[in-house]
């Protein structure tokens, strides 16, 4: 699945692997955010899909204890600055 086609309909279809998968990769772009400066439409994009993963792996009864830390501090930084 590429990102582009996460939804809240579209993470209902997918394996529970998958389902890691993807809440993985939304980690990769978060460390990416660490190195790099994001425009402010890629930010939201990540945390937006990030939330329809968490979201779905709660209904499945999977745990989250992983924030994404780089792209909210990078909103909160230039917001605050």
């Amino acid at each position: 699945m590429k990102v582009k086609d996460i939804n809240q309909t579209s993470v209902r279809k997918i394996s529970k692997p998958e389902l890691l998968n993807m809440h993985s990769r939304m980690h990769q772009y978060d460390g990416i955010a660490r190195t790099r400066k994001l425009k402010d439409d890629q930010k939201k994009i990540i945390i937006e899909k990030h939330n329809i993963l968490v979201k779905e792996m709660k209904r499945r009864g999977i745990n989250h204890n992983s924030p994404l830390k780089y792209v909210k501090y990078q909103i909160i930084k230039e917001r605050y600055a």
